[in-house]
């Protein structure tokens, strides 16, 4: 028992440092070209990315097929939060806010009570959070939305807000462009008030706080800042000459990536002592990242770009890597078969991520009644010990 114990262990932390390994970013087709601005995740499998002229998009399937949500404005929304599966909220430009409470399908317009525009969203549960923005504005709402009151800095009316980040409901920081110097504001008191420590002369564009002491700000000439006591301090971990980052985000303590100009991300895995750069194949400017785990993590950026990194990326790039399982006929109306693999579970699920069937593959090939099913297109997972391969295909 002890040996069979050891051999799980052992091929569990095999399969952890494996697929980080080959775990790589890819680009999902996201249906859209217009420049997207932010993204939030509630688990592996749901997600919400915003961007231009309004547009709201969303998948059910860890990015495998992304769809356009009702979106009650045309103005361009630059980001995204979910406190909760169900309930989120997006803001951008003209101090508009949007809330869903269906997970993202559907979404309505709020009265923020303010025309600024609005760069970053915190929202501590469904109904407590902040917004933050140009012109000083930092408003807090406790009833989800209705009602928004002023939290107001009152060191510059001048400034601008471009990030908040809270550890908990009584401490935050706000990344924030203050000419002719910028920096990062700090509260104690559930933004009540708030202390300034100074960058100098670059723009900090995003903060991120592991903890209550370790923090990360980025911004103008590829720069990144890091404080290990709360912020009463900030030294330059890494920059260059060019360029900006635009956003921080850490999956765990001690991994973090940077995203920014010219399709840079880089990579930290010793709590921002040393960075490297990642290979994205695109030259495009990245705007958002985020991560659900210490793996799958995606980044939006301009032209409606979607980077994925994980094992899964997309439904392509599963079916290039693993063309042993065949599925045919598609489209299928009556009968689907499975072929190529046996000992597996094989499972149909509609594109809103419910599972349809579940069927046991004890055999080479396995034949699927779907004559059941409504017309459509459906996610098919082939699941084997050792992978997941997924498939697409259309019921007539």
């Amino acid at each position: 028992m002890k040996r069979q114990i050891l051999f799980l262990v052992l091929f569990l932390v095999y399969n952890v440092i494996n697929n980080e390994v080959k775990a790589q970013w890819v680009q999902q087709n996201s249906g859209t070209t217009n420049d997207l601005y932010g993204v939030c995740f509630t688990d592996a499998n749901h997600g919400v990315a915003v961007g231009l002229n309004g547009i709201i998009i969303r998948t059910v399937n860890g990015g495998i097929l992304w769809q356009n949500a009702s979106s009650p404005t045309t103005n361009h929304l630059v980001t995204v939060c979910f406190p909760s599966p169900g309930v989120g909220y997006a803001a951008g430009y003209s101090g508009t806010i949007v809330k869903t409470i269906n997970g993202g399908s559907d979404w309505t317009i709020l009265n923020s009570g303010t025309l600024s525009y609005i760069n970053s969203l915190h929202f501590f549960n469904d109904t407590v959070g902040f917004a933050a923005g140009n012109n000083d504005l930092i408003i807090y709402t406790n009833d989800g939305g209705s009602t928004w009151s002023p939290k107001t800095n009152g060191t510059n009316s001048n400034q601008n807000i471009n990030k908040l980040s809270f550890i908990s409901s009584q401490i935050g920081y706000a990344a924030i462009t203050e000419n002719p110097y910028h920096g990062v504001l700090k509260t104690t008191d559930g933004g009540n008030s708030w202390a300034k420590d100074t960058l100098g002369l670059n723009i900090p564009f995003s903060v991120f706080f592991t903890d209550s002491s370790t923090g990360f700000a980025v911004g103008t000439f590829n720069h990144i800042w890091k404080t290990v006591n709360g912020g009463q301090n900030w030294t330059v971990t890494d920059s260059s000459n060019g360029g900006c980052y635009y956003d921080v985000f850490f999956s765990n303590p001690a991994t973090g990536y940077v995203i920014g100009d010219q399709g840079m991300i880089m990579k930290t895995t010793d709590v921002g002592s040393n960075w490297q750069q990642e290979t994205t194949n695109t030259t495009t400017s990245l705007r958002s990242v985020y991560f659900t785990d210490a793996i799958n993590g995606y980044v939006v950026g301009l032209n409606g770009l979607i980077l994925k990194k994980g094992i899964n990326t997309s439904v392509s790039d599963i079916e290039n890597t693993d063309n042993k399982v065949i599925i045919y006929p598609d489209p299928a109306s009556d009968n689907i078969t499975v072929e190529g693999t046996q000992k597996a579970v094989v499972e149909i699920l509609n594109l809103q991520g419910q599972l349809i069937k579940s069927v046991a593959a004890n055999e080479s090939r396995t034949t699927i009644n779907i004559s059941d099913i409504e017309k459509g297109m459906y996610i098919i997972e082939v699941k084997t010990d050792s992978a997941i391969i997924v498939k697409k295909f259309i019921k007539e």
